[in-house]
């Protein structure tokens, strides 16, 4: 099983860290994905489009999301929080 690595950008951070409070379980979870698994398709994930695309949406809860992209065994977080309202 791959390993992969998993880095939260600065404008992600302070998003990352609310997420883990408020869904401690779920991001675990996230994190093991992301580990080992992050181009695999579940029923969480799904790719942007439009000016996102790239980007993969992984929803932590109804309506908490991360949006991240692989670089080689590299994760790049770039967003963490509630669903932003520009992509409705």
């Amino acid at each position: 099983m791959a390993s992969y690595r998993v880095l939260v950008r600065n404008r992600a951070r302070k998003g990352w860290e609310q997420l883990r409070q408020r869904h401690p379980k779920a991001m675990a979870e996230l994190v093991r994905y992301l580990e080992t698994t992050p181009l695999t398709r579940t029923h969480r994930t799904k790719m942007l489009r439009g000016r996102f695309s790239g980007l993969v949406q992984y929803d932590v809860s109804a309506g908490d999301r991360v949006w991240y992209w692989v670089e080689g065994d590299v994760v790049r977080i770039e967003y963490a929080g509630g669903h932003p309202k520009g992509t409705e």
